[in-house]
């Protein structure tokens, strides 16, 4: 039976069940404490305890909260087999990600994050939603038998067979029915694990961890939540403003800081954007228990209904707000009391007529037990010591905007959220687009807002250091030597820059043409690089991007999102598609990519030799010894990731380490011909100049090379995001027919 949320209806009879509760362990199984009396009676109706209650002494005193009893652990495994869990695993708080087949690679770094943080591998929960899945996760967990976590059947979530049909296709996340049919799926099985007695830390397999969290999620206030979720927003959690506020009329904080805009006019308070379901922690009470049942029953009222769009509604079923504590006990509910605060109006439009009051799993009793505690004034119940307190333990951190949002909410009007803040738990805006350097201290990050798939969302994993545990054979060649690699450096001009920071002032529907130009002055040198690379079979190093806004610009104020600092290093899925480079033949890898080699536990490389790749009319001897000083705009951005490798920066001979632009492939190869064993060498493009159309590589040898490099080029580069009053793409030039004397320009 589940100890904490377990309420006796009087204070005598729960002193007469239970000797010692500890208070914020959820759901701690049952033990010898618990009598005989108690394991007879926790199975009855609620309606029978309470006829029982009725012939007990009025208690003398509240417990310091009480919560409507939880029933007792209901081993359901029609839906998720736990059986093999549940024989090896004693503690109470479950780790849990699901999948199918189409997301083993993102699953297995999660799994890797997860042991790299500290994560007991005994509370670790795999579920697998098809065969395939299944089958890797056992094998995984066979290479891992000093970490041996639990992988789970749970293919009978899928209601119908044509949900199992839908799982099993190609891509299956691109079919709205497959994808909706998989969060179905999920989430019947958080509602599951809860029933069966556990705390739930549950998260897509596109989080990668940092660090545990579950001392966090048992820290102030937010060891009393029921439901923890992650955020949509686009900024960091802004306790400064909040403190400001406070300081100057106590008690407005919350408010000031829901009012406050940031530079482009957008509202700075997270909970104007939605909760996040990527990354949730859920306790065992029965508030959570009954939102997990009514979130499942409403993504069951039909096959198009989105888990997350369905959270965020049922959460703000009813007008309750934020808080800054909760109710140390509950409040009774008077006449007085029900008249100010329950509310007997659900908003819930968008459930339409499928879901009629009615059909609550609470009666009318039941509803003013639950609802009297979330919706009552401040005032109307003792609370706890708050987060936001700013002469208290954690006010620190909650001027760094490190401690989560509190509400009720839910049916029920009691359930406990708190939306976990971004600095600690973030996404693809407030991670990849501000930067790293802005989350010092995360414990996670959920790879969303991506353009490019899972091969996107890797991509940036890898760049950001967020891969753990990445095999060696990554780095090697099936012989098992390492594979040759190419790195690229240049400077960007600071008139190139200037066009990215001058698309700041760009409003919403305009076109951002000096980020365009930027975009398309550096696909050019990377579109050059890749030419060599592919002439020298070597995997090209691809630098990061400097932008001036986000990729759908169009729809964006400033054409950029919540505070990303201008300008930023982008990800890369905002310029090019790494889903599509090996279809296309292109070998590509990381800026972080040498430090990802040394962490997979390869040695470092030597020194690099390096060639100069000079621009047309530059003096030879002068360009020989010049060397990029990466020193601009891009490396002072807080997702700045240098290519970190040793490379030989003495000045280059002039006979054998330089190209003149603009060179072809002939000059390429009769360069490159000498360093064919070095395992790296660098590209040093020295003083390009700042115009968007100048490329040093001309022409391979044939017509053919030529064709399939400029279709190999449009396809693994994004377009521009809007077409609109003239603006074009930032794609690279058009590599020239081997008899044109000049390139033709797109």
């Amino acid at each position: 039976a589940c100890a904490r949320g377990m309420s006796p209806i009087t204070a005598t009879r729960r002193a007469r069940w239970f000797t010692a509760i500890r208070r914020r362990r959820a759901c701690a199984c049952a033990t010898a404490r618990i009598s005989l009396l108690a394991l007879l009676l926790l199975p009855l109706s609620r309606s029978l305890m309470r006829l029982i209650s009725s012939f007990a002494p009025p208690s003398a005193a509240p417990p310091a909260r009480e919560l409507p009893p939880v029933q007792a652990p209901s081993h359901d495994d029609t839906v998720i087999d736990l059986r093999q869990f549940r024989a090896r695993f004693a503690g109470t708080a479950v780790w849990m990600t699901f999948g199918t087949a189409e997301v083993r690679e993102a699953a297995e770094n999660w799994l890797a994050t997860s042991r790299a943080s500290g994560v007991d591998a005994r509370s670790v929960l795999v579920a697998a939603f098809d065969d395939a899945f299944y089958d890797w996760c056992v094998r995984e967990k066979s290479s891992s038998s000093d970490w041996a976590f639990t992988c789970a059947d749970a293919r009978m979530a899928l209601t119908t067979t044509k949900d199992a049909l839908n799982i099993g296709i190609d891509s299956f996340r691109e079919n709205t029915d497959a994808f909706n049919a998989l969060m179905r799926a999920k989430v019947k099985c958080i509602e599951v694990v809860l029933r069966s007695g556990y705390d739930l830390a549950v998260s897509d397999v596109d989080v990668a961890w940092i660090r545990n969290p579950l001392e966090y999620f048992a820290s102030g206030t937010l060891a009393d939540v029921d439901v923890a979720v992650s955020s949509d927003s686009m900024h960091h959690f802004d306790g400064e403003a909040y403190a400001r506020a406070e300081r100057a009329a106590a008690g407005t904080g919350l408010q000031r800081w829901s009012e406050l805009l940031d530079a482009t006019g957008e509202h700075k308070f997270p909970l104007t954007l939605d909760m996040n379901v990527g990354i949730m922690y859920w306790r065992c009470t029965t508030n959570a228990i009954q939102f997990a049942t009514d979130w499942t029953r409403a993504l069951h009222l039909g096959t198009n209904i989105i888990d997350q769009i369905y959270f965020n509604l049922l959460s703000r079923t009813r007008e309750v707000g934020l808080v800054r504590s909760f109710c140390k006990e509950r409040v009774r509910a008077t006449d007085d009391m029900r008249r100010a605060c329950v509310h007997t109006e659900l908003r819930l439009p968008q459930l339409g007529d499928n879901w009629p009051t009615t059909n609550l799993s609470y009666g009318s009793k039941e509803l003013d037990e639950y609802d009297i505690e979330g919706a009552c004034p401040i005032d109307a119940c003792v609370r706890g010591v708050s987060d936001a307190d700013l002469d208290g333990e954690f006010a620190e951190a909650y001027m760094k905007g490190e401690r989560p949002l509190y509400s009720y909410g839910g049916m029920s009007g009691s359930v406990r959220f708190a939306v976990l803040p971004t600095q600690l738990f973030g996404n693809g805006i407030t991670y990849f687009s501000f930067g790293h350097r802005l989350s010092p201290n995360a414990f996670a990050v959920h790879n969303t807002y991506v353009y490019g798939g899972f091969a996107g969302k890797m991509w940036r994993f890898r760049e950001s250091g967020l891969v753990a545990g990445e095999k060696k054979t990554k780095f090697l060649t099936p012989a098992g030597e390492d594979v040759k690699v190419l790195v690229v450096r240049f400077d960007i001009p600071r008139a190139v820059e200037e066009q990215a920071l001058s698309a700041r002032l760009t409003p919403r529907s305009d076109v951002p043409h000096g980020h365009i130009a930027a975009l398309t002055w550096q696909m050019n040198r990377v579109r050059d690089a890749l030419a060599v690379a592919r002439l020298t079979n070597r995997t090209l190093i691809i630098p990061q991007f400097l932008c001036g806004c986000q990729r759908h610009f169009h729809y964006m104020r400033n054409c950029t999102l919540g505070d990303t600092p201008l300008p930023f290093a982008c990800p890369l899925d905002h310029v090019m598609t790494p889903l599509r480079f090996s279809e296309h033949g292109i070998g590509a890898r990381e800026a972080s990519y040498f430090q990802n080699r040394l962490k997979a536990g390869l040695p470092p490389f030597g020194l690099a030799p390096r060639i100069a790749a000079c621009a047309p009319g530059a003096d030879v001897a002068t360009c020989a010894s010049r060397l990029p000083t990466a020193s601009g705009e891009l490396s002072k951005t807080a997702g700045y990731v240098p290519v970190d490798t040793p490379i030989d920066n003495s000045p280059v001979n002039i006979s054998t380490r330089v190209l003149r632009a603009p060179f072809n492939a002939e000059d390429v190869l009769a360069v490159f011909s000498r360093l064919a064993d070095e395992p790296v060498v660098a590209l040093d493009v020295v003083d390009p100049p700042d115009d968007t159309d100048a490329v040093y590589f001309s022409t391979f040898n044939t017509d053919g090379e030529n064709d399939a490099f400029n279709r190999a080029m449009r396809a693994i580069t994004h377009e521009a995001c809007c077409f609109v009053n003239g603006t074009r793409p930032h794609l690279p030039r058009v590599v020239a027919r081997p008899r044109a004397q000049h390139m033709d320009v797109t």
